[in-house]
């Protein structure tokens, strides 16, 4: 995704499935994300430059 003048890398999200209001606000945002449930599962989703950050969200 281009973001102002760079390309931005997807943000990882945790827990899979994301809560349902951060991902909207992520989209509406036109923030590019990808969400996964266990540490292997973000380490076969990650892009070659990375992420550009994460969010964790615990209950």
């Amino acid at each position: 995704m281009i973001r102002g003048d760079f390309l931005m890398e997807p943000l990882l999200l945790f827990p899979d499935p994301a809560p349902p209001p951060l991902a909207q606000a992520l989209d509406l945002g036109s923030w590019p994300w990808k969400a996964a449930s266990t540490a292997e599962a973000a380490t076969r989703l990650e892009p070659d430059e990375g992420w550009a950050g994460a969010v964790v969200c615990a209950d």
